[in-house]
C-alpha cells in the first residue's frame, strides 16, 4: 500500500486540474513571500528620518564634551608655557641684573631697546629670542600660546635698567625700585576682584584665552584691549594694555578668560640677591 502522499500525487499527475490548482497556490505563497521579503529589507523615509535625529542628538552630546576638553587641554598647556616664562624672567634677572624690555612686532622676538639701551615699549609681547624659550612663533616672530595668539608681556620700566650709583647713594634701575617703600614696588599694578584690591608687579605676563579676538568684558579690555601695536612683517596691528593697570579674577568662559600671571618683587628681589646682582 502506498504512502498518503504518493497518492496525492498520483492523483495530481492523474488530474491535470488540481495540479496547475497546486501549483498557483505555491506561486502565490512565492510572491507574497518576495514582498514580505523586500518590505523588510528596505526602510522608509520616516525611518530614516528618525535614524539621523538620533545620530546627530548622540554626535552633538560628543561634541560639546570634546570641546570643552580641548579647551582644558589649551589652558592647561599655555599654564605651563607662563610658568617657563616667569622661569626665565627671573633667571634673566639673575643674570643681567635687570628685566628685558619687552619684544615688538618689528624686533623677530628679541628685546626691543635703543641705542640706548632704553626701551622702546612697555607693552608688548614675550621676548622669547632674548630669554632663550622654544615654542611656535608666528609671522612676526611672536611667541604663540595655545589659541595661536602671541603671549603679551609688560614691566615697569625701573627693573628695565640695571642699578646705577649716581655718586650720592642714590641709585636708579633696579636698585632704586627696590628702595622703594614698601621695597620692590612697581608702578604696574594687578587689581584682585571681587574684594578689589591690588598687588605691585615689576612685570606682567598675559595670555588672552580663547576670545582674543573678540573679547568686550571690562576686565579683559583692561588687561589688553586700550590700545594696538603693528609694523611687523605681518601687517598684524595687536591688541596690548595701555597703561599699568590689570586684572585677575575668577574663569568666566563668557566675561574672564584671561591668563595672567605677575613677578612678585619680593621673590625678584631675593632671587637677585642671591645671584649677587643686588647687595
Amino acid at each position: 500500500m502506498l504512502p498518503s502522499h504518493a497518492n496525492k500525487f498520483l492523483e495530481q499527475k492523474r488530474d491535470p486540474a488540481a495540479s496547475a490548482t497546486h501549483e498557483k497556490d505555491s506561486g502565490g505563497v512565492e510572491m507574497k513571500l518576495k514582498k514580505t521579503i523586500q518590505r523588510q529589507g528596505g526602510f522608509t523615509l520616516v525611518e530614516i528620518a528618525i535614524v539621523l535625529v538620533i545620530i546627530g542628538l548622540l554626535l552633538g552630546g560628543l561634541l560639546i564634551p570634546f570641546g570643552q576638553k580641548q579647551e582644558t587641554i589649551r589652558r592647561s598647556d599655555t599654564r605651563a608655557q607662563l610658568a617657563e616664562v616667569e622661569k626665565a624672567l627671573y633667571g634673566f634677572a639673575q643674570a643681567r641684573g635687570r628685566l628685558p624690555c619687552p619684544a615688538t612686532p618689528e624686533s623677530e622676538g628679541a628685546e626691543a631697546r635703543d641705542e640706548d639701551g632704553v626701551c622702546t615699549v612697555l607693552h608688548g609681547f614675550v621676548p622669547a629670542a632674548t630669554l632663550g624659550l622654544s615654542g611656535p612663533v608666528n609671522a612676526d616672530g611672536l611667541l604663540l600660546d595655545a589659541w595661536k595668539n602671541p603671549l603679551r608681556y609688560s614691566v615697569d620700566v625701573g627693573f628695565t635698567e640695571a642699578s646705577v650709583d649716581d655718586g650720592t647713594g642714590v641709585y636708579s634701575g633696579v636698585k632704586g625700585e627696590f628702595r622703594k617703600t614698601p621695597p620692590g614696588t612697581g608702578d604696574l599694578r594687578i587689581t584682585l576682584p571681587p574684594a578689589g584690591g591690588t598687588v605691585p608687579a615689576p612685570a606682567v605676563v598675559l595670555a588672552m584665552g580663547k576670545n582674543w579676538a573678540s573679547f568686550t568684558s571690562d576686565n579683559e579690555e583692561e588687561n589688553a584691549g586700550e590700545d594696538t601695536i603693528n609694523g611687523g612683517p605681518s601687517g598684524i596691528s595687536y591688541r596690548i594694555a595701555a597703561d599699568e593697570d590689570f586684572v585677575s579674577t575668577t574663569y568666566s568662559e563668557a566675561y574672564f578668560d584671561d591668563m595672567i600671571i605677575w613677578l612678585s618683587p619680593f621673590i625678584l628681589y631675593h632671587k637677585m640677591i642671591k645671584a649677587n646682582q643686588l647687595p
